[in-house]
């Protein structure tokens, strides 16, 4: 595999976890602890473009070789499921 490649490869893997994260974030856009629900949805979508944000952008910029590296394991289905679901476990690990 090419650098480019790899490179690509990272960033795809990285923007499923951030894309699993939106999808929580809109599924509970009204539900949030202790949180009336106007509030709620206003922090909520505050975190909807901050995920979108960092969907966009490549891991390379703000994350270090190690964290990358880390999601290199996962499948795009595992890391969608990982940022919708902050519990969840895939079997493998």
């Amino acid at each position: 595999m090419t650098l480019a490649e790899s490179y690509i490869k990272d960033w795809a893997k990285h923007s499923t976890l951030n894309i699993g994260q939106v999808l929580r974030h809109v599924r509970y856009l009204f539900d949030l602890p202790d949180t009336p629900r106007l509030q709620a949805a206003k922090q909520r979508a505050k975190w909807i473009v901050n995920d979108l944000i960092y969907a966009a952008l490549p891991p390379q910029t703000h994350h270090t070789p190690e964290q990358i590296e880390e999601l290199t394991g996962f499948t795009h289905t595992e890391l969608l499921k990982m940022g919708y679901d902050p519990d969840y476990i895939p079997r493998g690990n």
